[in-house]
């Protein structure tokens, strides 16, 4: 049994009892996470897509990144991804800046090989030093200060945070400060989110194909964590904008009485019931720069839209 599995099948157990600080999005990068579940809804193209958004603007922002390569730079990724993702924006990164040390982080032994691999593959020469931590609490630390940080994808959206009544960027304040604490002076901030003002900006990505996605990855991820009485064809899923948190709650509904059996115990969810899969937390454009600014860093470059998923350079001063 991997060292993992006792607070997975205890996280998995919450789960399914529906308490409320309990949901299933960690669950989708574990050890024995369907790690090519995510590649197909990556590599779909659809205007929504902030995969795909995020490669746009990325491509536009490398110039810039070759401008402030320094010498013996050392790329931090919070999160690397799946093999495509990876591929597609770690490297194109790492190409722009020279840099001579890729430091994946994530909690996912899995998706740290799986990063390794490809940098080893696509550039031979940098030396790759991952480290196997949860970057969400913060108490990772480097073996040396990091010339540039990656936090790509729309990660920071995903925080675990659980009381809808509270503003939900006020644990982020201190995350902030933890990352201009591991950059070296001079070194650069590339952050991705997702931002929205209201219930249409905030639920437009996750319709169409992202609502397959949605509904399809969590039903995965379950039964292969050997959960059974989980299908698509008896759930659909749903997307409620939360307002006062300023947040999107992901969530699958059963369309008739379901069983769900798991590690010996069953749970029965009628017509109806909703099973939490996992908060997307939108942040504004100025509580983004009161972040950064109260880190001491500050904002070089806008990439995106205030409405939609934006990707902002930061630098930590000299």
């Amino acid at each position: 049994m991997h060292p993992e599995e006792p607070s997975l099948r205890k996280s998995v157990l919450e789960l399914l009892s529906r308490r409320r600080s309990a949901h299933l999005g960690r669950l989708y990068y574990i050890e024995r996470g369907p790690l090519t579940s995510l590649e197909p809804w990556v590599s779909q193209g659809t205007p929504t897509n902030f995969f795909n958004r995020e490669t746009e603007l990325l491509q536009k922002i490398l110039p810039r990144l070759r401008d402030i390569a320094t010498s013996e730079g050392v790329l931090v990724d919070l999160g690397p991804g799946a093999p495509s993702s990876v591929a597609r924006r770690a490297v194109s990164i790492a190409q722009s800046l020279a840099a001579v040390k890729y430091v994946p982080v994530d909690f996912s032994d899995a998706f740290l090989g799986t990063a390794a691999e490809v940098f080893r593959r696509e550039l031979p020469k940098v030396i790759v030093e991952p480290i196997r931590a949860d970057f969400f609490n913060a108490k990772f630390n480097l073996t040396g200060p990091a010339t540039f940080i990656y936090m790509g994808g729309s990660t920071i959206s995903n925080f675990p945070v659980f009381d809808t009544t509270a503003f939900p960027e006020v644990p982020y304040a201190g995350y902030f400060n933890k990352l201009c604490s591991l950059l070296r002076p001079g070194g650069h901030l590339l952050v991705g989110w997702h931002a929205a003002a209201d219930e249409g900006y905030a639920l437009a990505p996750y319709t169409g194909a992202e609502a397959r996605y949605y509904l399809e990855t969590p039903l995965r991820v379950l039964t292969q964590l050997e959960a059974q009485g989980l299908t698509v064809d008896e759930w659909k899923s749903e997307s409620i904008w939360h307002a006062p948190s300023r947040c999107v709650f992901h969530g699958i509904r059963a369309k008739r009485d379901v069983k769900v059996k798991y590690a010996g115990h069953t749970f029965p969810f009628l017509r109806n019931d909703r099973l939490e899969i996992t908060p997307s937390y939108k942040i504004r454009a100025d509580t983004m720069s009161s972040l950064i600014d109260h880190a001491g860093m500050r904002v070089l470059d806008k990439l995106g839209e205030e409405e939609g998923y934006s990707l902002w350079l930061v630098a930590k001063p000299k």
